[in-house]
């Protein structure tokens, strides 16, 4: 079964394609893979989708399925692929365990008509209507796909960490990431900052990163999960309550990514598989590995795996659902019991 997995993170830098192959036994291959970016107009509605009303919603996601739909299309025809299903996350709008809803915008209807093929998505609804998060989906491709490591970490837009426990698997998010950065790198032009060379330009102002290790929610017992709104409204408020510079904030975002990470890890003689945006962030990583004073080994694995993991594990998620298989464990996510998540449009 070969599948198409398409990501686009809360960060907004672009579209993840991956062709996955799997066979009857789930073993599997990486067939090719690329990165679309998101044209600047429409990048510019989705940062604002929320303070949208209704029509001005349904009018973008109808502008981003269409989007979608041309780069499949074209993704397609240029790799000659056979393709079985394609599996697709959308632009998350709302995600909030309290009333029980996860909102990513994407028509899936109109995306299966304009592609010809079966479309799986909305993977979190039915995790979260059985009281579960709706996340951390990456637990699922950890145990099953990415075997050997004793903790995962995906540094994305909002970092996750996934790990086995008395043999359950437990996941959750840690705390806002890149979203953090790339908001205070785009105060000085940057789109991200690059291997931490902005943040090495500040100052860490010890008395913030102490506040945001005291936050409410880093305190919280998991099962927990972030909203990117909370992100937006709440987390990154406090930090500009501090009146810092642009690479001040940087080097204190980065300070406490160290300090609450290492504190995560309460064993020794363990490694850590660190993928996602981050994970390309050299200083990061050196900092974050001096940090443990070798409890763990930090492990990075290629470009191919740092960036495209997410886009296999969509692709992942779409082959259990087409197989009837559970998706979502709920020993990691909080629900009632595991649960098959995803809906399917015919082409």
């Amino acid at each position: 079964m070969r599948i198409l997995g398409i990501m686009s993170g809360s960060s907004l830098d672009g579209i993840d394609m991956a062709s996955v192959v799997f066979d009857d036994s789930a073993d599997w291959s990486l067939e090719s893979y690329t990165t679309i970016p998101i044209p600047n107009d429409l990048t510019e509605k989705l940062k604002r989708v929320v303070d949208m009303n209704a029509f001005e919603i349904a009018k973008v996601e109808s502008d981003y399925s269409h989007f979608l739909s041309r780069i499949i299309n074209q993704y397609i025809k240029s790799h000659k692929l056979q393709i079985d299903y394609v599996s697709i996350h959308g632009h998350t709008v709302l995600h909030n365990v309290d009333i029980s809803t996860s909102w990513q915008l994407l028509n899936g209807g109109l995306v299966a008509s304009l592609v010809n093929k079966k479309v799986v998505c909305d993977f979190r609804n039915g995790d979260m209507a059985l009281g579960g998060q709706g996340t951390p989906m990456a637990v699922i491709a950890d145990r099953d796909l990415f075997k050997g490591h004793d903790y995962y970490i995906n540094l994305g837009g909002i970092a996750n960490v996934s790990y086995q426990k008395d043999g359950q698997c437990q996941a959750y998010d840690i705390c806002p990431c890149n979203q953090v950065s790339n908001y205070f790198a785009n105060q000085l032009g940057k789109p991200y900052d690059a291997n931490g060379q902005l943040a090495k330009q500040g100052e860490v102002r010890e008395e913030l990163v102490g506040k945001l290790l005291e936050e409410e929610y880093i305190k919280k017992p998991h099962p927990k999960s972030i909203d990117n709104t909370w992100i937006k409204q709440y987390w990154i408020p406090i930090m500009e309550s501090y009146q810092l510079s642009a690479v001040d904030n940087l080097a204190t975002h980065h300070a406490f990514l160290v300090k609450l990470i290492s504190k995560l890890i309460t064993v020794k003689g363990v490694n850590i598989f660190i993928t996602g945006g981050g994970a390309k962030n050299k200083q990061f990583i050196s900092d974050l590995q001096s940090e443990l004073l070798g409890r763990a080994e930090v492990i990075v694995p290629n470009d191919e795996i740092i960036d495209f993991k997410e886009s296999i594990l969509m692709a992942y998620m779409a082959y259990l659902r087409v197989n009837e298989t559970a998706n979502f464990i709920h020993s990691a996510s909080g629900a009632h019991r595991d649960v098959i998540g995803g809906c399917v449009y015919m082409s």
